[in-house]
């Protein structure tokens, strides 16, 4: 009757594009202006080191490569990858610097839910772009 399996992709691409809808305007800005993109990156950062405490530490792995890949990409160390993947790797950065995203960061337990969310989704998306990245990174 009905695919479980299609509706939760459905689903899971229906919520990162509504994200990503929101926040692909904000991203190719800062993509156009390197200071401001240093700053959001530099705030990404701090926020993960604060998030990589615990038993959770793991799953904030591809945020760290996310960031890594958009300063080497600043920089031009790294062209590899499609624009519209540097698009959403940004939104998806920056939606987890915003501390007042879906569910608020000084909500304790649950203000990092949905940041994992978008991140894991963004990932799912770029997927091969980010293993090719990785790859590069580690024959550097």
């Amino acid at each position: 009757m009905f695919n479980k399996d299609y509706i939760e992709k459905n689903s899971r691409e229906r919520f990162l594009r509504e994200k990503n809808d929101k926040w692909s305007p904000e991203a190719e800005k800062l993509l156009e202006d390197y200071e401001k993109m240093d700053k959001m990156l530099k705030r990404a950062e701090k926020k993960l080191d604060e998030r990589k405490k615990g038993p959770i530490r793991k799953l904030f792995d591809n945020v760290n490569y996310m960031i890594l890949l958009l300063k080497d990409y600043m920089k031009g160390e790294y062209k590899q990858i499609p624009y519209g993947s540097v698009i959403l790797t940004t939104a998806a950065v920056l939606y987890f610097v915003n501390p007042f995203d879906f569910v608020p960061d000084f909500i304790s337990g649950f203000g990092f839910v949905d940041d994992l969310a978008v991140v894991t989704l963004a990932v799912k998306q770029i997927e091969a772009d980010l293993e090719k990245y990785k790859d590069w990174r580690e024959k550097r």
